[in-house]
Parts: C-alpha cells; structure tokens; sequence
C-alpha cells in the first residue's frame, strides 16, 4: 500500500500545483481536498468479510485519477485559448 501512497501523493502534488497556476490561489487546491477526502476517501466506506476497508486505496486512487484527468484537460484548454492571443 505504500507505493499507492507515494504514487497518489505525486498526482495529487501535481494537480494542486495546476490549480494553483490557474486560479493564482492556493484555495482551490485546498478545495479540491477537502472534497476529495469528503467523497472518496470518508463518506463510502466498504465492508469486506474480514471487516476492513481492504479497497481502500484503489477507491481513492480512482478518485483522484479522474479527477487528475480532469484537471488537466481544463489547464490546457486554458493555456490553449490564453496562448492564441
């Protein structure tokens, strides 16, 4: 499991900074957390047979890949338009 840590923190490292290069704040960075942690990571929890959240990591892996990918489309479309003028 630690290796998905270190991997998730690296994705999540990089989207906060492409956030912060788009807003000019560390705020949505902040934001994108906050509800990250509140969606995947607290409000669903799964119960295995040996009673532990066993999926755990790959739940919010998943979570912050899309999120990642979502990001990261806006931040080029962004730099697309602002680079035409």
């Amino acid at each position: 499991m630690s290796i998905g840590y270190i991997i998730l923190a690296g994705i999540m490292g990089i989207k906060w900074r492409l956030l912060t290069r788009m807003t000019g704040s560390i705020w949505a960075g902040l934001g994108d957390h906050l509800f990250n942690n509140t969606v995947a990571t607290n409000m669903l929890h799964v119960v295995s047979l040996k009673g532990a959240d066993e999926l755990q990591i790959v739940r919010i892996m998943v979570a912050q890949l899309i999120s990642f990918g979502f990001i990261l489309i806006v931040y080029y479309c962004k730099n697309k338009k602002a680079n035409k003028f």
